[in-house]
């Protein structure tokens, strides 16, 4: 059985992460609940593929194997097959940390039923998603290489071509210049935390 630490308060969470987040090592053996990316490799039953599709130039969709991603039935997530959020996407490829990849059309986390992240971390050239609540079960192994590239390419299709009017909100965390700066992190290797 995977160990992942869950504070009790969010209080108690935000102290954890300052006390882990200094030290690399320690911070992604957290992340990844003392386990190798063999071992959750093996118990999500072999690779994951990601695409990410865009509904008419407006958000971004995932399939996990050509399916919505299935999530735990689990409070944090209340809503079948979420829009992305691209910022966070860009975050997730360098990353080991709670990222905010699923988002509401308003681009408000905590909004629509989702009030956690997933669980992101990146080991022996594999890319980990885990859901906080239900630390133990895989939501999706991907090969690292693939995954920035799939991540990348989409992000880059969203800022050619931003809707007007409709489909994704450009407002908040999701402005073409926050987008286009969260792209260059990725791109550059960049590590940041929230």
């Amino acid at each position: 059985m995977p160990e992942y630490i869950r504070p009790s308060t969010r209080e108690d969470e935000l102290a954890l992460q300052e006390e882990l987040r200094p030290d690399v090592g320690r911070w992604k053996r957290h992340m990844l609940g003392h386990q190798g990316a063999r071992t959750w490799l093996e118990w999500a039953g072999g690779l994951s593929t990601l695409q990410i599709y865009i509904v008419d130039g407006g958000w971004p969709y995932a399939r996990i194997n050509g399916e919505p991603l299935k999530l735990p039935d689990v409070e944090c997530w209340q809503r079948s097959d979420p829009p992305l959020d691209p910022s966070e996407l860009c975050r997730s490829v360098t990353t080991d940390d709670e990222c905010w990849l699923f988002s509401c059309e308003c681009s408000v986390h905590m909004c629509g039923g989702i009030d956690r992240g997933v669980l992101v971390a990146h080991d022996e050239g594999f890319t980990i998603w885990r859901c906080p609540e239900c630390p133990e079960v895989p939501l999706a192994v991907f090969e690292r290489r693939r995954y920035r590239k799939v991540i990348l390419a989409a992000v880059k299709r969203l800022l050619k071509g931003p809707q007007r009017g409709g489909g994704l909100t450009w407002a908040m965390a999701v402005r073409p210049r926050y987008l286009q700066s969260a792209l260059n992190r990725a791109r550059a290797g960049q590590i940041w935390f929230k």
